[in-house]
């Protein structure tokens, strides 16, 4: 058994007809902290968005398998508005 906590295969987002992510995949284990790092507008804050819900991605798939993932995920992302269903809870 492994200790994947968040599983994202194959993501792919299309803004505008400019693809934004083009199939990225990874894992986020147990006790594992990831960053995400890279010139703007290479999709940094679109895959952030997508693994919290906030964005819908075009396909891909990502598993999360935490008991109550909004309390157990953090995120600091750069510059985002508030989206409807984003609360301070």
């Amino acid at each position: 058994m492994n200790d994947h906590l968040i599983v994202v295969d194959s993501l792919k987002k299309v803004y505008e007809g400019r693809i934004i992510l083009n199939g990225i995949s990874f894992n986020i284990n147990k006790n594992e902290v990831l960053a995400i790092i890279g010139p703007n507008g290479v999709g940094k804050t679109t895959t952030v968005e997508i693994v919290l819900g906030m964005r819908k991605a075009d396909s891909g798939s990502i598993q999360i398998k935490l008991s109550n993932s909004k309390k157990e995920i953090g995120a600091q992302l750069q510059n985002t508005p508030f989206f409807y269903n984003l609360t301070a809870e």
